[in-house]
């Protein structure tokens, strides 16, 4: 019988975690030596995740959510001051809340009235942003000239920095983009002293494999001179994977938000990022990854938007038994010594109390049997069966999982109508 302690594979954390070895058999030459093994998160929920369809916070409510970041460990936050009296005041609050805190402004190129704005609030940096260096998308939309745009942007960076924050160039569509144009504004944005440079998929568009190419690309560019970071959006489903596949192509910095709230289908997960940061590449993001289910429990709450049952990582599903097959298996791991062979990763990573256990149609003997030694019930073998047809029945009847009061109730009844009497459930889940 192996143990808990017996460590398979660089992917194996015993009691924690097991994943494939191969997730981390990945370089880190191409960044920073001062970065190696370490993730910076930079948080864009109180920005971008306020742009998300009906998202409305109030300052007070914003504060709240910086604190919750602040307790997890976030080291970066960024939020849009000009937007709104509300998101001033939150800032300039938030601003003071913590020596171990960067707010950043998201600010307009060149325009003195945000930088003004940004150092009132007490902001450490700005994002300097526009929209697109596409050609027929400026000339059509943004009404400019797309190179005269990135002067415009290097412009905003000098000027920044000559106000004397930390500053990241973040355009946006950089898919879109013609290569020449994107690396002429990086390297002359590095020449400005920008701090780093963000690799941005304003409208989810990019694959994994296209995401982590450019990120090496805009390496090649900048070198070591500067940070890369990644923005990434939700709309085919990829924002988590393009932003760990841009960690895997060089950048240091990720932008996600909480429950992965933004504009359209949202921004990259925090929670997902964090965690599979860490648990798939073996990085160190600096995050308690224990208080990350509060974390985003607390922003659901404050946002009035329910985090999705099979929601990755926080979802409660991921770590909920509903069928007879997983309860075996689960416990059988368990008392083998490697409880987390079972799932991607235990209950207690994200700081979750243990798996959920509920009964409906999937239930065979093997739930009845973990549920009912979970209230402490016992009820002889021959009933097992009965009590299993019951539930998987009300089940079907409810659509919904059978409550625990209507389940003691089955248990009884059965008693009661065969003559059974109620005595200790022999043999685990393997009898």
């Amino acid at each position: 019988m192996t143990t808990a302690t017996d460590r398979e594979g660089p992917g194996h954390e015993p009691g924690r975690w097991w994943v494939p070895d191969g997730n981390r058999d990945w370089q880190e030459g191409d960044r920073p030596p001062g970065n190696f093994g370490k993730l910076t998160i930079h948080d864009v929920t109180l920005r971008e995740g306020e742009q998300g369809y009906g998202v409305i916070l109030t300052a007070k409510e914003m504060v709240r959510i910086a604190e919750e970041l602040i307790r997890v460990g976030v080291p970066r936050l960024e939020m849009w001051p000009i937007l709104s009296r509300e998101n001033t005041e939150a800032l300039t609050e938030i601003s003071k809340l913590s020596p171990d805190l960067d707010t950043y402004a998201l600010v307009r190129p060149g325009f003195q009235e945000d930088l003004d704005l940004a150092h009132r609030c007490g902001a450490a940096g700005v994002m300097v942003f526009t929209l697109s260096l596409n050609d027929w998308i400026a000339e059509h939309a943004l009404r400019k000239n797309a190179d005269r745009i990135v002067d415009e942007i290097v412009e905003g960076i000098a000027l920044a920095k000559s106000d004397g924050f930390k500053v990241v160039c973040g355009p946006g569509d950089a898919f879109r983009t013609p290569p020449a144009r994107l690396r002429r504004l990086f390297s002359e944005a590095v020449e400005a002293g920008v701090d780093s440079v963000s690799v941005n998929d304003s409208l989810g568009q990019a694959l994994p494999s296209t995401f982590e190419a450019l990120t090496r690309e805009v390496r090649t560019w900048v070198g070591n001179r500067v940070e890369i970071e990644t923005h990434c959006h939700n709309d085919f489903g990829m924002a988590t994977a393009n932003t760990l596949a841009g960690v895997r192509g060089g950048a240091d910095v990720v932008e996600c938000a909480v429950n992965g709230v933004g504009e359209r289908a949202g921004n990259a997960s925090l929670e997902e990022v964090a965690v599979g940061a860490e648990i798939l590449l073996g990085l160190d993001t600096g995050l308690d990854l224990t208080r990350l289910l509060e974390m985003c429990r607390l922003a659901s709450d404050v946002m009035g938007r329910e985090v999705p049952v099979n929601k990755a990582v926080t979802g409660m599903s991921l770590h909920h038994i509903w069928t007879s097959l997983h309860a075996a298996w689960r416990d059988r791991v368990s008392k083998a010594g490697r409880p987390e062979a079972w799932t991607p990763f235990v209950p207690s990573v994200i700081g979750r109390d243990g798996y959920q256990v509920d009964l409906g149609p999937m239930a065979g003997k093997n739930l009845i049997r973990m549920k009912l030694l979970e209230l402490e019930l016992s009820v002889p073998e021959e009933a097992l069966g009965l009590i299993r047809d019951r539930v998987k029945e009300e089940g079907r009847v409810r659509k919904a999982p059978v409550p625990m009061q209507e389940f003691r109730r089955i248990v009884e009844q059965v008693l009661k109508e065969t003559g059974l009497a109620a005595q200790p459930v022999t043999g685990g889940l393997d009898g």
